[in-house]
């Protein structure tokens, strides 16, 4: 079992950050539309009078940076987290290349005898 933990050195501090990164988009989602809403509400109330451009120009740019950053921070873990998956595989084929060059030839080719081959 401690092999098996061995092959995750050096990961868990970018991981955390994935999660973070992954916590932080989640809260921008959940925030946007309730920025929409105020928006919409402040074009409503405009309908029968003046409509407050400024105030809905200032939403819909906050609006747009809340998404790009969402944006962002959603493909920074992605990204960290398939490249930390990708090096997991990595170092595990690793460790099942050598755990198999260590075993004798001999005993690798009378497997391969006693193996039916299925094609």
């Amino acid at each position: 079992m401690e092999t098996t933990f061995s092959l995750f050195e050096g990961l868990p501090p970018i991981f955390g950050i994935a999660i973070l990164f992954s916590i932080v988009s989640s809260v921008i989602t959940v925030i946007g539309p309730d920025k929409l809403k105020k928006s919409r509400i402040l074009s409503q109330k405009g309908m029968g009078g003046a409509i407050d451009i400024d105030k809905i120009t200032s939403i819909a740019l906050t609006l747009a940076i809340l998404y790009g950053v969402g944006a962002l921070v959603s493909y920074s873990s992605s990204f960290i987290i398939s490249t930390m998956i990708q090096r997991f595989a990595e170092r595990l084929r690793n460790a099942i290349a050598e755990k198999i060059n260590r075993v004798p030839s001999n005993i690798l080719i009378a497997m391969n005898k006693e193996i039916p081959c299925l094609v």
